[in-house]
């Protein structure tokens, strides 16, 4: 592997020249800059990261640790959080948990070992806190996304609640009662399950528990929803994430269910397919998601950087971001036989 010396020598220039022109730091004639940058190009030069890291203590890098491989939300949030901290300096270092504990704890350890200047990641359980602790004892400052598993840290969760609860009221007004939830088993996030019963409560309304499905990535969601629609005939369904509803649009064809002719049909999560098919949608602000974390992020590290002692009693920033309801075509009125 070529290092600084051989990029030098190969430019015909110093190496504390050849350094200033690769980190573009100081004067460096035209012609030298020129030189070098063919130098690296020539000899496929790359800056030693963890060299840079023990001279200077910060390696510009955010570990990233998301619990989804599936959840093409996430991604598009990840898109764009890699382009705000691109643009403050930084690269992304990103890993997938799939909602496993131990592959979680795994890929914290990494990031602890990569020396990152901070961490974004989304808790699959509340059982990791001593990787948690001993992140934070290394001055590392961890930000939780879409779940708050570990109080003390910071945070920024979308109200699923709330989003449940706008889902269930408008298709409660439009009619139905029978509403299918595939909600997500996690009791480290905002409750879908409460949303919806809110809004059966706020409409006089008994709630039917059987109605109420929670389930977690690992469930075979298609087969699932075929199972509840064949025993208990809902008019309407609310999905709890993208992956889940891109299942229980697959299962209703399968079934012969027409979309809204049949039944109703609202998901959390404005992705593609969901717009492309005109589908009522749970929205969430992909760009207030990304740059509240990245945001909060920063400022920690800094504050951290600049006074170590003070920004360990630091109360922890925890935002909470609404979603809305955008009506698309997906959902029909149900006129109840009196």
């Amino acid at each position: 592997m070529a290092t600084i010396k051989d990029v030098a020598k190969h430019a015909g220039v110093s190496v504390a020249t050849a350094s200033r022109a690769i980190r573009n730091v100081g004067y460096v004639s035209e012609e030298n800059k020129s030189k070098v940058s063919k130098a690296v190009k020539a000899l496929n030069y790359t800056p030693d990261l963890n060299a840079k890291t023990l001279r200077s203590g910060k390696s510009n890098v955010i570990g990233v640790v998301v619990s989804d491989l599936g959840n093409y939300f996430y991604n598009i949030v990840l898109s764009k959080i890699e382009q705000d901290l691109k643009k403050l300096g930084y690269v992304m270092l990103l890993c997938y948990s799939n909602e496993d504990t131990s592959e979680e704890l795994q890929n914290l350890n990494l990031m602890l070992q990569s020396r990152v200047d901070g961490i974004i990641f989304t808790p699959v359980s509340n059982t990791n806190d001593k990787i948690i602790q001993s992140i934070k004892s290394h001055g590392i400052p961890i930000l939780q996304l879409y779940r708050n598993a570990y109080p003390g840290f910071d945070s920024v969760v979308v109200d699923d609640e709330t989003g449940a609860y706008l889902a269930t009221k408008n298709l409660i007004e439009k009619g139905h009662r029978d509403i299918l939830l595939f909600g997500v088993d996690s009791s480290i996030s905002p409750s879908r399950t409460n949303g919806y019963k809110r809004a059966f409560n706020e409409a006089s309304v008994k709630v039917n528990t059987d109605y109420i499905i929670e389930c977690s990535i690992h469930n075979d969601i298609k087969e699932l929803a075929k199972e509840k629609i064949r025993k208990l005939n809902p008019t309407a369904i609310v999905a709890g994430t993208n992956t889940f509803g891109y299942d229980i649009v697959t299962a209703c064809k399968e079934e012969g269910l027409i979309i809204p002719d049949d039944i109703s049909f609202i998901v959390f999560d404005d992705v593609s397919w969901v717009s492309l098919n005109d589908i009522s949608v749970i929205w969430q602000p992909v760009n207030g998601i990304a740059s509240s974390a990245v945001q909060i992020l920063i400022k920690r590290i800094q504050t951290s950087e600049a006074n170590r002692e003070n920004s360990e009693n630091e109360s922890s920033t925890n935002i909470k971001i609404e979603p809305s309801l955008i009506q698309r075509k997906s959902v029909k009125a149900y006129k109840r036989k009196l």
